[in-house]
């Protein structure tokens, strides 16, 4: 019988202490919360700090894609096409040997201007604007690209930004190709 007694009363010592120590968490229940934090950081983060960056990416392609068109449609009608840049507008277009704004290839009868405040891409701001010192750039029959004086580049860029993001696209001045940086 006193065995028994002294089992019991470590007994109840041991759940005694097991209660006062039981006022934390375990290792294990700490290393889960932390999985679970560092989870849903990486789904939040991207969505919330990430649309600037998709913006600006976004755009330079679409600027890259349309000043590549203007050089095509130079080369497929013959004749001189320009992209016209006006950057306190936030917006460019395409123009033809004429001066007149080419229409919109998938949007027929509307003409080829893109203005990003009322577009998707509102985040998106044309920081600057640099074909030898002018808005635009002209392609002729071969693809070359020109200044607005009709004389061969020297140098092109287009600079976009978004929320510190920065995209520069760059017009090679011999072959006329467009580069995304």
């Amino acid at each position: 019988m006193h065995i028994t007694s002294l089992w019991n009363n470590l007994k109840a010592e041991g759940l005694r202490r097991a209660d006062v120590n039981r006022s934390g968490f375990t290792l294990i229940e700490l290393m889960m919360v932390m999985i679970i934090m560092a989870i849903a950081a990486m789904i939040v983060v991207p969505v919330v700090t990430g649309a600037s960056g998709y913006q600006i990416s976004s755009a330079a392609r679409l600027v890259a894609a349309d000043i590549e068109y203007a050089r095509q449609l130079a080369i497929t009608t013959g004749l001189v096409h320009s992209v016209v840049f006006d950057a306190a507008g936030e917006s460019y277009q395409i123009q033809d040997n004429a001066g007149n704004v080419v229409s919109h290839p998938l949007r027929p009868g509307t003409d080829y201007i893109q203005h990003f405040p009322s577009s998707s891409l509102s985040k998106v701001t044309i920081q600057s604007v640099d074909f030898d010192g002018d808005a635009t750039v002209k392609f002729d029959y071969l693809g070359s690209p020109l200044n607005s004086s009709d004389s061969s580049l020297n140098a092109g860029t287009v600079t976009l930004e978004s929320q510190g993001h920065t995209a520069v696209i760059e017009v090679e001045p011999l072959t006329g190709y467009v580069n995304v940086q």
